[in-house]
């Protein structure tokens, strides 16, 4: 095997040593957990959730299930993939929601709308973006990926629920 570079086979030998030592934790010190991965919510990071929930609120409504995925970004779960943010653009400041399509057949109608703008496409999935003000394409994006909205509660089961929280934010009486 010919070498092109004097220390390349020395790195080719300490490269798996060193991939072992990566994935091991430091003595006395424990494994990194899904918390410790999420990013810190900074002021400049919890004005971009607020507009992004904002955005989504006023498009989709109350009920709209706003969650986070595991860095700690919002997303908006849906059967047939997501809606999630990625903080405004650098460049021109447009706030932009991102629509994830993880079905092949969803993603030739996905493109199809006005105002959805392709990104990057695989044999099966998609990624593209909607002004975060065109509230209409939202709705409709939101419609075809089957996005999860909280259940509406009942009258009776409100009454409940309601009853239930103030049980348990009563002090235990003893005696």
């Amino acid at each position: 095997m010919p070498v092109a570079h004097p220390g390349a086979a020395a790195r080719l030998v300490e490269a798996p040593e060193r991939q072992h030592e990566m994935h091991e934790p430091e003595p006395g010190r424990a494994r990194a957990t899904r918390r410790d991965l999420r990013m810190r919510l900074t002021d400049d990071l919890r004005s971009e959730l607020h507009a992004f929930q904002g955005f989504i609120l006023t498009a989709l409504g109350p009920r709209a299930r706003v969650t986070r995925d595991p860095e700690g970004w919002p997303l908006v779960p849906a059967r047939y993939g997501n809606l999630h943010w990625r903080g405004r653009e650098w460049g021109t400041g447009e706030a932009r929601v991102w629509a994830f399509a993880d079905r092949a057949r969803l993603v030739s109608k996905l493109l199809a709308v006005p105002g959805v703008h392709r990104w990057q496409t695989g044999d099966d999935e998609a990624a593209a973006w909607i002004a975060a003000a065109d509230v209409d394409t939202i709705r409709t994006v939101a419609g075809l990926l089957r996005t999860r909205i909280r259940r509406e509660a009942s009258t009776g089961n409100a009454a409940a629920l309601a009853r239930a929280r103030k049980l348990q934010t009563e002090p235990a009486r003893i005696g």
